[in-house]
């Protein structure tokens, strides 16, 4: 019983120091789809970005960091003489 206390106890210490920071994440993305090889299909990478943020949340000497994030993808397709654009989000 007593080292349930003292983890609760030394939780609720920990707790009461929290530092809350905000961030935001931003980028370049290349890629590229492999596995479409069906009727001699060639792919090429695209470029796309993602952007998002971050909460991080310092507890003591742990930090707890939530983020979301939204990204682009995709690849261009090439099949006898056309080209195709393939977008994932």
């Amino acid at each position: 019983m007593k080292k349930i206390l003292f983890a609760v106890m030394m939780f609720a210490t920990t707790a009461s120091f929290a530092q809350i920071q905000f961030g935001a994440k931003g980028g370049i993305n290349v890629s590229n789809l492999n596995g479409l090889d069906v009727n001699n299909y060639q792919t090429k990478a695209t470029v796309g970005f993602h952007v998002g943020g971050f909460v991080a949340i310092k507890l003591g000497k742990l930090a707890l960091q939530p983020e979301l994030l939204y990204s682009t993808q995709g690849a261009k397709i090439d099949s006898a003489g056309t080209t195709e654009n393939l977008k994932l989000n």
